[in-house]
């Protein structure tokens, strides 16, 4: 399987997440602010409009779990790959865990090492945690 990267995307491993978030991936999907929350087997992704805002998430996600750290070009085997569907992975971040590729419009990230898998997941905003809240209030 994989998971759709939409305008900025934050993508972290789930084995990651069970190992230094606080609640592992359950509370992790639970914190996520917005409804863009989904993932596959092994990864999940948060999207935002606009870099400044996943940024500022990505310094929520790391003050509650600190271990967690950017992929950069000298660690590209860390945590969170920051994305931006225009201009793919940032070029001042590297990873090397992530796989993309298209289906269509849609842009798509796989754990390397998986299969990319048939049945893609797509994110859906009208059908994905209908429940939550839209935007915490500051």
């Amino acid at each position: 399987m994989s998971v759709q990267i939409t305008f900025f995307s934050m993508i972290i491993k789930k084995i990651v997440l069970d190992d230094k978030y606080p609640g592992g991936v359950d509370q992790y999907r639970t914190d996520c602010p917005n409804k863009t929350y989904h993932e596959d087997e092994h990864l999940t992704c948060v999207a935002y409009m606009s870099g400044e805002d996943l940024f500022d998430y990505i310094d929520e996600v790391t003050d509650k779990a600190p271990t967690l750290t950017l992929c950069t070009e000298d660690k590209p085997n860390n945590d969170i790959m920051p994305y931006h569907y225009g201009m793919g992975f940032f070029p001042f971040y590297k990873n090397e865990w992530l796989l993309k590729f298209t289906d269509g419009n849609n842009g798509l990230v796989y754990l390397a090492g998986t299969d990319s898998g048939e049945n893609v997941l797509h994110w859906d905003y009208n059908k994905k945690h209908e429940d939550k809240v839209t935007l915490k209030d500051d």
